[in-house]
Formats: structure tokens, C-alpha cells, sequence
């Protein structure tokens, strides 16, 4: 059985903004230009909830962060608020004017239509409510700490702050400041400067990378081995998305200048799911061979996904003979409901009803004890008991 996904990839609907007479924020249904002169008149800050009809971090902020009423009060007495979907009507334009590129972006803009501060993505209650204190705040928010930045202020505490906040922003200059102050700040092994490195460098490439990592060490003892390692892995996401070829071995060179002696194997997984991603059975199929082969799994979870995906995409008698195998050592590292259904699943697909019933039954078994949904199951006993 296919594992549960870690990331909520769907979301049921979009709620409509609450009404003018309920809790939470009240969002105005003006044309941009009257929100802007409504702002200009009442010299406040407007709040644009810059989304579309897709997101889904958008729709969590609809439901559980919009209707709040600690934000809905703080929100209406503070800012005008807007909610404009950036693929219909005035939305297109006003991505363009203010580089709309991911969303939710959460933008606080004054009544001449310039932007004060901006954020980007997810934000719960908690979040929300110190994002829009800081937006009113001119010593914090982008728009003052901006102008901070440009009257000469260089102080690494300063440095740190703005960095924060133009990552927060996602802002397309920050590569260039932390140019400026890398070349500004020549003693990289002050721990101010590591921070800046380990927090805003993410181009393998750079200079400051690769200082990073031939100083790992340094730089896990200041903050933490499992945080370095999640830094690396965004590295490696953002290099994947600019990798315009499939070249093993390039990616496996990359892979152990980043990771060291653990790249071999992390190269292995990742060619695996590029695979699979591919749709590509027979290439799937040889790596995961590969690299069960060459790197032998104690988890019983990555044993029985990589099984179940076998089930889903090979057709060969052998290489399935090769999942059963994977599949009866999840279950005995640690028996479960996915990992029984995987043996059901995969012996159906071999022909072998004895054994695919027997393992089904006991699926079925285990999902009673454990609360689990087990109706696939049933359908695939339905389909046993007809070979």
C-alpha cells in the first residue's frame, strides 16, 4: 500500500471571506484604485492578500488564519484589506507591478500604491499578527529597513535583521547584498559572517558554499547537525529545479561535494524518484534494484514504498519476485497493514492466490485492530478469490 504522504497535497475548498457583521477580517470589495484612495485618505497601510484559486497554503490562510478574531480585530482597525486572485480581473496587472511570483504573497502597500512590507507564504494567527505589527513599524519593516540599508548602516546585527527580512520578502536583490558584505567581511569564520553564509548562500556554486562545506564541522557545531544537513537539502531542491540534463555522474559529483560520503547513496535515492517521477518503469525498476542492491534498507517504510511502487509499475516476474522479497522484510522488521497489503498485492500480480489471500486476510486483520481503512483490500480479496 502506497504510504501516507508527509505534505497535505489537497485541499477541499475555498472559504469565502467572512462578511462585514462577523469575526475576523473584512475584506474590501473595491477596485484597486479605490482601495488605494480610501488608504491615501485615511493614511493607512493596505493589506493585499495577493493569491489564486489553486494554492494551497492561500486556502489554509482563508480558513484558519483569516477568521481568527484576535486578527480580524487587529487586522480592520490597522489596514484596509484586500483579497484579489492574481489570474483574474485586476490580479494579473497588479502581479506584474508588484513581482508577484509566488503565493500567498502578503503585501502592505500605502495609499501612493508603494510597498511597505511584504512576506511570502503560510502564516498562522500567531505569524499574521507579528507580521502586521512589523509592517507598521518603520524601524522593521522593509520600506524603513531599506532606506536603513541604503543610508550606509553595515552593523552585523543590522546586516542580519535585513537579511531576514528581504528572505522573508523573497526579495530578488538579496543575492546581492550578501555579495556586498561577503566581500565587505573577508574573516568568513566570524560567527556573524558563518550565519549569513549558512542562512542566505544556497548557489552551490559560490565561493561561500563551498567554504561552508570544507568547514562542516565549524559550522554543525554552531548550529546543529540536523539543521545543516536541512540547509543542504534546500541547496540541493534549488539546483534541481535549474538542472536542464539527467547526467548520473554529474549529479553524483554534486552529490558528494555536498554530502560527503553520504552522497553515493543519496544520488542513488534521488535517480530512483526522478524515475519514478519520469514514469519511467524500466529505469525505475534497474535503479531501485541498484540501489537496494548496493545500499541494503532496515526501514521498513522505505522497503514497503519501494515494493508497492513495483507493484504499481513492473511487470516482470523476477523483479517482482524481488518486491515480494523487499515487502517480507519490511513486515518482518515491523509488521503493519501497508506492508501485508504490498504482499497481498504483489502475489496477486504473480498469480500465486494462496499466498495473496492469506496476506490480504491479514491486512485486513491488522487494519480492524489499528482503525485503519482497509476497503482496497477487500476489493483486492474480491479480486483473489476469483483467480
Amino acid at each position: 500500500m502506497r504510504q501516507v504522504s508527509l505534505f497535505l497535497l489537497v485541499f477541499c475548498c475555498l472559504l469565502s471571506s467572512a462578511p462585514a457583521g462577523a469575526q475576523g477580517m473584512v475584506f474590501s470589495d473595491k477596485s484597486w484604485s479605490d482601495i488605494l484612495a480610501q488608504a491615501e485618505q485615511q493614511n493607512k497601510l493596505i493589506f493585499l492578500d495577493a493569491y489564486t484559486s489553486w494554492c494551497g497554503p492561500c486556502k489554509m490562510m482563508t480558513r484558519n488564519t483569516f477568521p481568527n478574531p484576535e486578527v480580524g480585530a487587529f487586522y480592520n482597525a490597522n489596514f484596509i484589506n484586500a483579497k484579489i486572485d492574481m489570474e483574474k480581473g485586476e490580479g494579473p496587472a497588479l502581479a506584474q507591478r508588484y513581482n508577484v511570483q509566488a503565493y500567498p504573497t502578503l503585501l502592505f502597500v500605502n495609499g501612493k500604491g508603494a510597498v511597505v512590507h511584504r512576506a511570502l507564504g503560510y502564516n498562522d494567527a500567531e505569524q499574521f499578527l507579528a507580521l502586521g505589527r512589523k509592517a507598521l513599524d518603520p524601524s522593521a519593516n522593509l520600506a524603513g529597513i531599506d532606506a536603513r540599508y541604503q543610508s550606509g548602516d553595515r552593523s552585523d546585527a543590522f546586516i542580519l535583521q535585513y537579511l531576514e527580512a528581504k528572505s522573508a520578502a523573497g526579495a530578488d536583490d538579496l543575492e546581492n547584498v550578501v555579495q556586498e558584505f561577503l566581500e565587505t567581511n573577508k574573516d568568513w569564520s566570524k560567527p556573524k559572517t558563518r550565519e549569513v553564509i549558512f542562512r542566505h548562500v544556497t548557489d552551490l556554486n559560490a565561493p561561500a558554499f563551498q567554504y561552508m562545506l570544507d568547514n562542516r564541522a565549524a559550522f554543525q557545531e554552531q548550529f546543529g547537525a540536523e539543521e545543516f544537513s536541512q540547509q543542504l537539502d534546500g541547496a540541493l531542491g534549488q539546483y534541481f529545479q535549474t538542472l536542464e540534463d539527467l547526467d548520473p555522474d554529474k549529479l553524483r559529483r554534486v552529490m558528494e561535494r555536498v554530502y560527503g560520503p553520504e552522497g553515493g547513496q543519496k544520488t542513488a535515492m534521488i535517480m530512483m524518484m526522478i524515475y519514478q517521477q519520469m514514469d519511467d518503469s524500466d529505469a525505475y525498476a534497474k535503479a531501485a534494484v541498484a540501489y537496494l542492491d548496493q545500499y541494503p534498507s532496515e526501514d521498513p517504510s522505505e522497503l514497503n514504498q519501494i515494493a508497492w511502487n513495483f507493484y504499481l509499475m513492473v511487470d516482470d516476474q523476477a523483479l517482482l519476485q524481488k518486491a515480494i522479497a523487499w515487502a517480507q522484510k519490511s513486515v518482518g522488521i515491523q509488521e503493519e497493514y501497508a506492508n501485508q497489503d504490498t504482499l497481498a498485492a504483489l502475489y496477486f500480480k504473480v498469480k500465486d492466490r494462496k499466498k495473496a489471500k492469506k496476506h490480504a486476510q491479514r491486512a485486513i486483520e491488522l487494519a480492524k485492530a489499528s482503525g485503519e481503512d482497509y476497503a482496497e483490500t477487500e476489493a483486492l480479496l474480491a479480486k483473489i478469490n476469483k483467480l
